[in-house]
């Protein structure tokens, strides 16, 4: 098998929506649509790691929680964004969607190679590549992903523990802050 694309939390809540930060959203998600395209042929299949939740969830603010609502079932927020699932379509590149970290390996038996990136890089990102780094050969497409400004701790841990990084060409200086402030490191 070859490689395997792990896209997580790739839905409109963090793109676009209550979850997003800026504008980075959408230039992660045309970052992406720039990689799959340039990898096409060697693109096994795209898993999306989801969240989805439900209305009462006590996380959110309306239930005494911190967090405003977002990824709730049935809503488009919790939709996968769907240029992406255009893209695939148009390329013929299979799909799968979960939302358990645990149904992820049951993909990933005969992959050649991981390659994870996604929305929300401080934590959901982050604790996919603690799931598999030491069990597959895991790179990390850190272009594609945001990440908040202050958490540097979270890149440095992502560089130790993944195989490779590759880097997208830039598109503009405001936005490729980390592609230009991490070049050549790993």
């Amino acid at each position: 098998m070859g490689k395997i694309l792990l896209l997580i939390d790739d839905q409109l809540d963090f793109v676009t929506g209550s979850m997003s930060v800026k504008k980075r959203g959408k230039e992660c998600v045309e970052r992406t649509k720039i990689w799959i395209n340039r990898n096409k042929e060697d693109i096994e299949k795209v898993i999306f790691k989801c969240q989805f939740y439900d209305w009462d969830n006590p996380m959110f603010k309306r239930n005494g929680g911190d967090l405003p609502m977002f990824c709730v079932r049935n809503t488009p927020g919790a939709c996968i964004e769907p240029t992406i699932l255009k893209l695939l379509w148009r390329l013929r590149i299979p799909y799968d969607v979960t939302s358990h970290w645990e149904y992820v390996q049951d993909y990933l038996p005969d992959c050649s190679e991981l390659i994870i990136a996604g929305m929300n890089g401080n934590t959901s990102v982050k604790q996919g590549v603690g799931w598999f780094w030491n069990v597959y050969n895991c790179k990390f497409l850190w272009p594609c992903t945001w990440f908040p400004e202050h958490d540097e701790s979270c890149f440095k841990w992502i560089r130790e523990h993944t195989e490779g990084i590759f880097e997208i060409p830039k598109r503009n200086k405001k936005t490729d802050l980390y592609v230009q402030r991490f070049k050549g490191n790993k």
